[in-house]
């Protein structure tokens, strides 16, 4: 009975690290996608910063044309 006993604690610990293992890797997955999402974000805000910035140009140039 006391070899029975302390079996099944280590098959519980293995079951249980073996679910661990599983967690972090679908949590890194996720971390991974997420900065993959936040690399995405920072690419799109930089393009419509540039965007912005030569539309005001062009309507500071038709601006211009207008009033000279």
């Amino acid at each position: 009975i006391m070899a029975n006993h302390l079996v099944k604690p280590d098959s519980r610990n293995c079951k249980r690290t073996r679910e661990l293992e599983e967690r972090a890797a679908i949590d890194a997955s996720y971390i991974d996608e997420i900065d993959g999402l936040f690399k995405e974000a920072d690419i799109i805000e930089n393009f419509l910063i540039q965007k912005r910035e030569l539309l005001r140009q062009r309507f500071t140039v038709i601006a211009n044309t207008l009033h000279g």
